[in-house]
């Protein structure tokens, strides 16, 4: 089998069940003679129970959100203007300049034994619009941090420039580490909080709390695939309903205006 074969639909759900399961992606890659990447692929459109075989047609979301990266033809001038500033954690100028993420572990729903492993809780916010990604995978490693990644990558309506989080072995590494190594893939800058303050990434751990408080709290789940699809409804809500405080719209009026403003700038 070529290692760039597309696998059909049954094999797909089959190789999303097994590393549900436990196996790992370089495991299935071996297993099913594929890349490497095409398990990611799969892993990342099963966390939408999208198994279908997709073409090399781009087939991004037709919203406003996903036609910020066309219409973001300033890109190049905001990218030299990133390289003058110093990186700073608030008041950040453009989307994407710096993606702040953190983790945090879920607790077992009821009925639920000791024997079953936890799932992780993984957030992704856009520091300029606090525009929100959240997933939840099956643990702390590299290669979920990647999964996820690729997620945020798929999911935000702009180009990630800085990836910021604490200094955990999930994030953090040599060149050979999963994550660093797809930062430098994507051209993904990465910045991290102080030695021993993991507390510096303040934006995710309260965007954390938020979700814990207004998400995990409120609702009963009968099983682990209501809680995915109900944090799903919840993101969704966040960043087309919900007033963030701090910037007193909500995340996706933040980024029509953005849009807005840079469409009315004149042409130096």
């Amino acid at each position: 089998m070529h290692k760039h074969t597309k696998l059909p639909e049954a094999l797909r759900r089959e190789v999303y069940q097994r590393w549900v399961d436990g196996r790992s992606q370089r495991f299935l890659a071996d297993e099913y003679h594929v890349d490497k990447r095409v398990i990611w692929r799969i892993v990342v459109r099963g966390r939408l129970q999208d198994f279908t075989v997709h073409d090399s047609t781009n087939k991004r979301y037709r919203t406003i959100e996903y036609g910020l990266k066309k219409l973001m033809k300033t890109e190049a001038k905001l990218k030299k203007r990133a390289e003058r500033l110093a990186i700073k954690r608030y008041e950040k100028s453009y989307p994407g300049e710096m993606v702040h993420a953190d983790t945090k572990m879920l607790p077992r729903l009821q009925g639920e034994t000791k024997g079953i492993p936890r799932e992780r809780l993984y957030v992704a916010l856009d520091d300029f619009s606090r525009n929100l990604v959240a997933d939840i995978l099956p643990d702390k490693s590299q290669e979920s941090s990647v999964v996820f990644g690729t997620i945020t990558e798929e999911r935000l309506p702009f180009t990630i420039r800085d990836w910021y989080t604490d200094r955990g072995t999930e994030w953090r590494g040599t060149k050979n580490h999963a994550f660093v190594a797809w930062c430098g893939e994507n051209n993904i800058t990465q910045h991290f909080t102080r030695p021993r303050t993991p507390k510096t990434n303040g934006k995710a751990e309260r965007v954390i709390r938020t979700l814990i408080e207004e998400w995990h709290r409120k609702h009963h789940f009968a099983s682990r695939d209501e809680r995915r699809r109900i944090l799903y409804a919840y993101v969704d809500h966040y960043n087309h309903e919900r007033v963030h405080g701090t910037i007193g719209m909500t995340p996706i009026e933040k980024l029509a205006q953005f849009i807005q403003g840079d469409a009315e700038e004149p042409s130096l």
